[in-house]
């Protein structure tokens, strides 16, 4: 067996664990995608289809806190390209929103969906917006999970914008190798704690390891920033309006959803209400615990 396969084999591993943990009950899908090759989808649930769009860097098992807690619904969690099972694929931030559109509906129609619902965080978020944006037939309702990548105004933190630097972004993900520490750090700076939660660390960990994981971070992220901040090549969505009424929903801090259906989203939202509160992007996957009395 080659490394490689190994490594591989791992991931595959520390996905099942995190499922089982938190009593999901998936089957993996692969779809064939012109761009990629076949793209992973952990689909679960009976119900209503819903599309589950992770952010960069992350495998579509981090999902599995917040599907266990989504019953009615089939559920479909994808992994984006390079970050999980999926294969990788090259686009940049003059093509980045031509590639997420065709990517998320060849996945869709692949999975056999007729209008699911879509649900995006961060750059899952922002891939979203832009499939509500230009395929608004197929999109009846959007809801993102805190404020969408580099999008109303916002930019990212001054590493990650690094990591879009040519050269210093390879160096930087390849410096230290990863390990439980790494992930540790790196959840902290994103102000989270997986302490209690050690399967997701572990599932971070073996997605750090995958080949493609590395590079497909590096061109994630200059399709999203640049050292300054958003690239000025990329299409700007700002002042995009939907070309049909639509719904919108907003996923707070618990598990409740608020919606507001057939009014067209004419305003801007706001960036500040989008996020959850405190500085962490994971929150919004996690439920809260139970408070102690």
């Amino acid at each position: 067996m080659s490394r490689e396969t190994g490594i591989a084999e791992d991931f595959i591993r520390a996905q099942a664990r995190t499922l089982h943990h938190y009593g999901v009950d998936a089957e993996s899908r692969f779809i064939d995608v012109d761009a990629v090759g076949r793209a992973h989808v952990l689909v679960a649930g009976q119900g209503p289809p819903v599309m589950l769009v992770i952010g960069g860097g992350l495998p579509a098992a981090m999902w599995a806190p917040l599907m266990a807690e989504l019953g009615g619904f089939t559920l479909h969690a994808v992994d984006l390209p390079g970050l999980g099972v999926t294969g990788p694929a090259a686009f940049s931030a003059i093509t980045v929103r031509s590639f997420a559109v065709d990517f998320l509906d060849q996945v869709r129609a692949g999975l056999g969906l007729d209008r699911p619902v879509v649900v995006g965080q961060s750059i899952g978020g922002q891939w979203s917006t832009w499939m509500a944006l230009d395929r608004p037939d197929q999109v009846p309702a959007l809801a993102l999970v805190a404020c969408p990548a580099a999008m109303l105004g916002t930019s990212a933190p001054l590493p990650l914008r690094l990591v879009s630097v040519p050269g210093l972004g390879r160096l930087m993900t390849g410096l230290v190798p990863p390990s439980p520490a790494q992930i540790d750090r790196l959840a902290r700076a994103a102000g989270e704690d997986f302490t209690g939660n050690p399967e997701l660390r572990a599932l971070l960990l073996a997605a750090h390891r995958l080949p493609t994981w590395s590079p497909s971070l590096i061109t994630t992220v200059r399709s999203v920033v640049s050292i300054r901040g958003a690239p000025a090549g990329r299409p700007d969505t700002r002042r995009a309006r939907p070309h049909r009424p639509t719904g919108a929903a907003r996923v707070g801090r618990g598990r409740h959803v608020r919606t507001t259906g057939g009014r067209r989203a004419s305003r801007r939202p706001d960036p500040r209400r989008g996020p959850p509160r405190g500085p962490g992007w994971a929150r919004a996957l996690v439920p809260p615990r139970p408070r102690r009395r």
